[in-house]
């Protein structure tokens, strides 16, 4: 017997040591993949707004005060010039981005080590649910995207965001539901912590919990678990919101259902007063559709190009036809990660404000891409012609959506400076505030973002639609100490104009572009 037991031991350890070695080549791979592809990006450290506002909250984490902004940029409502972060951005970011910031390090590594993970974790999900060689596929084509690649050349919160998602892909993939599904739930739900858009991502999951399984019961029962623990997530950080903001929808996501232009909205956003949802589409239903209408067109090349599309067309019959057998076996694990990625689309296309969400395209990537695959490996191509044709048509579609996808992302190249300029640029305000300053000052400004960069102080933006009539108002309000107008822009220039009015009086001007208030 001895002998027995001992084979059956060496072979257990020689099972545990060829998986380990495989782990081992697929993580070897992808670092080297994700140093060799965005090395290159760690020569600009691109900043957009935004990312001043992350790094913002992370200085304050770093000094102890905790996971607040400093920097005030809408007055849609009354919270003071220093106040809570959350709602109007996420924290799990700037936590981690605190700690790349007290060592040192240059802050586009941390996108590169969550794009890596991020394409790890997806390998794992898709090798769990679908099968291995699908895997292989999705983990090479993802450490190549561009938008990756994009995200490592930025301070860029969008890959915490694919984390949290792909983290929730290879949770669904452990093989006891009564495990999964109420981790994938808190997983789901937890995503508002990293994006106030987190906030409606858990609904993109549901439609395909709600077919994970081909016995309705079993699909009710994960459901209502997914569910159940999901609001569990959500409860605590709802609350907070309310506390901080007076309501529980972030204030992050308001501006883009209620106002035309999101950029007009944030210049002008001192005693804005917001239009009720319904009210706004009523007036602006042609607007409305419009919008609609121009996503659905510009998002129609990441289902297929137009070529693709004229083929496509005339082989619905023999794809569905070969599909049939292939669905039959498709894992019914996998459809929460499709019905994200198909809803991520559709919601996507529902936006009618200005702003472009550029997540997107990996978002649509991440879960229909591995299911095409996954099918592909199982089509008879032998079966001609369907099998063939579908076979074909699936691999053009593939691409497409694969190519269109990073030729749309190569468009998206938000508008940024380099980090390390800005902050070696000084212009005389800036000089003057730091050399005279006083600490405990918050300053208005017509670009709060350079003046948080070159002088690190509490900044404010200074609205266009302030006037001599309310810059009092608006001053005592927010307890502003000093008005910048540091643009060569025409906001710039009106503040220049309000600001030198003999009217007020209770201004001063310090050097040109700068005046401090005085005592009232």
């Amino acid at each position: 017997m001895e002998p027995v037991i001992k084979s059956q031991t060496d072979s257990k350890k020689r099972d545990i040591l060829k998986e380990v070695g495989k782990i081992a080549i697929v993580i070897i791979a992808g670092l080297l993949i994700s140093y060799f592809v965005r090395q290159p990006y760690l020569m600009f450290c691109g900043i957009s707004p935004d990312s001043v506002l992350e790094m913002n909250i992370a200085d304050n984490i770093n000094n102890g005060s905790g996971a607040v902004l400093s920097i005030k940029t809408t007055y849609e409502n009354d919270l003071p010039a220093i106040h809570k972060a959350f709602g109007e951005k996420g924290i799990v970011y700037p936590a981690a981005l605190s700690y790349f910031i007290k060592k040192g390090w240059d802050l586009q590594w941390l996108n590169i080590i969550l794009s890596f993970l991020c394409a790890l974790i997806l390998f794992f999900a898709v090798k769990n649910i679908l099968d291995e060689r699908t895997a292989w596929f999705s983990y090479i084509l993802i450490l190549f995207m561009p938008k990756l690649n994009l995200a490592a050349s930025h301070v860029w919160n969008y890959t915490t965001i694919l984390l949290f998602v792909v983290l929730v892909f290879l949770i669904f993939s452990i093989k006891n539901r009564f495990i999964a599904f109420p981790l994938a739930g808190l997983a789901a739900g937890s995503i508002i912590w990293a994006d106030p858009w987190g906030i409606f991502l858990p609904l993109a999951f549901l439609p395909g919990v709600l077919f994970s399984s081909r016995n309705v019961k079993e699909s009710l029962t994960n459901t209502l678990m997914f569910v159940f623990t999901g609001a569990l997530a959500m409860a605590p950080p709802l609350f907070m919101l309310k506390s901080i903001q007076g309501h529980y929808l972030p204030s992050a996501i308001l501006p883009y259902f209620q106002v035309q232009e999101y950029s007009s909205f944030l210049w002008n956003s001192y005693g804005f007063k917001f239009p009720g949802l319904s009210n706004f589409v009523f007036i602006n239903k042609t607007l409305v559709k419009s919008r609609i209408a121009e996503n659905l067109k510009i998002y129609s090349s990441f289902i297929a190009s137009r070529q693709g599309l004229y083929l496509i067309l005339p082989g619905v019959i023999p794809i569905l036809f070969t599909l049939k057998s292939a669905y039959r076996e498709f894992p019914a694990r996998w459809m929460p990660a499709l019905s994200f990625s198909l809803l991520s689309f559709a919601g996507s296309c529902i936006l009618w404000s200005d702003r472009d969400f550029v997540k997107l395209p990996v978002y649509v990537f991440i879960g229909i891409i591995p299911a095409i695959i996954h099918l592909l490996s199982k089509i008879e191509i032998r079966k001609f012609p369907a099998g063939l044709m579908t076979a074909s048509l699936l691999v053009l579609l593939t691409l497409n959506v694969y190519l269109t996808a990073n030729i749309y992302m190569n468009r998206q190249i938000i508008e940024s400076h380099n980090l390390r300029t800005l902050r070696q640029t000084k212009d005389q305000y800036s000089g003057w505030i730091t050399a005279q300053g006083a600490k405990d000052s918050i300053y208005a400004a017509s670009n709060p973002w350079i003046i948080y960069l070159q002088c690190k102080v509490p900044c404010g933006l200074m609205p266009s639609n302030i006037n001599k009539d309310n810059i009092q108002e608006f001053q005592q309000k927010f307890g502003y100490n000093y008005f910048i107008a540091n643009d060569q822009g025409e906001n710039s220039a009106k503040m220049n104009d309000l600001l030198g009015n003999s009217d007020i009086d209770w201004i001063v001007e310090l050097i040109p572009g700068l005046w401090r208030v005085q005592k009232l």
